[in-house]
């Protein structure tokens, strides 16, 4: 894979530092793990334009587009490509945003990919619009599941009989998922967590390395109960001290 060599890509010494010591303080890793990251996310930038795009992403690392893959990048995200009309098209992360996703995702264990999926299920962040009874139930897990893998990826893993599984994790049958039966659900079936693992597993492998993101596993699950309120910090930063990776047509959003 080949560096961009457009003057649009930050070199690394004009990146915002604040937004890049900020992740540092909240993930541990050191300059060079940092320099490794950046000359990753210029790899990965196919625009050269300091911004990274789902596609853009999904095409440079050869992975799936899936909607859960798509989910995760997009909450990291406070750039966002409005069109002329003012509709949000997709977001973009920035190099600190990206650092942060990677340090995040790819370092939670096996435990913490079934935090998370449950998490994407019913946290406001991805279901703003749903309220708490909906949420738990069993049918739109069922429903999210699906969309979130795809009838592939479901039926490639525990997922296949997805309403069947989802009525034993009721486990006082009161047409709730708690957080608790589904974890346990995930931990004595393994396979439920398949889909995500190997999402993780496929970027691991693909960018900087597998060694790498082992040596620093279970940080994800350190930030987990944290990471929307880190986050949203993230981009404060980002907004209070300038953002350098901001290109023309683009604007930060809270």
């Amino acid at each position: 894979m080949g560096c961009g060599s457009s003057s649009t890509v930050p070199p690394y010494s004009d990146l915002n530092k604040n937004g890049i010591k900020f992740v540092q303080k909240k993930t541990g890793i050191s300059d060079q793990d940092i320099a490794k990251l950046y000359k990753m996310f210029v790899k990965i930038d196919l625009t050269e334009s300091g911004l990274v795009e789902f596609d853009e992403f999904c095409s440079r690392v050869k992975c799936e587009p899936t909607v859960f893959l798509q989910s995760l990048f997009s909450f990291f995200g406070s750039v966002v490509d409005k069109t002329s009309s003012g509709n949000i098209k997709m977001k973009k992360l920035n190099f600190p945003e990206f650092a942060l996703f990677l340090c995040f995702f790819l370092t939670l264990n096996e435990a913490g990919l079934g935090q998370y999926l449950y998490k994407v299920l019913t946290d406001d962040d991805y279901n703003a619009t749903l309220t708490a009874k909906e949420k738990e139930s069993g049918i739109y897990f069922a429903k999210q599941i699906k969309l979130l893998f795809g009838s592939q990826g479901s039926g490639s893993s525990g997922w296949a009989n997805a309403e069947k599984i989802l009525k034993q994790m009721d486990s006082n049958n009161n047409g709730k998922i708690s957080k608790n039966e589904f974890e346990m659900a995930c931990h004595k079936n393994k396979s439920l967590v398949f889909p995500i693992f190997s999402y993780q597993l496929d970027l691991k492998t693909k960018i900087v390395g597998a060694a790498f993101w082992n040596s620093k596993q279970g940080l994800g699950n350190d930030m987990m109960v944290r990471i929307g309120k880190i986050r949203t910090e993230l981009h404060e930063v980002l907004r209070n001290s300038g953002n350098s990776e901001n290109v023309n047509g683009i604007e930060l959003e809270f």
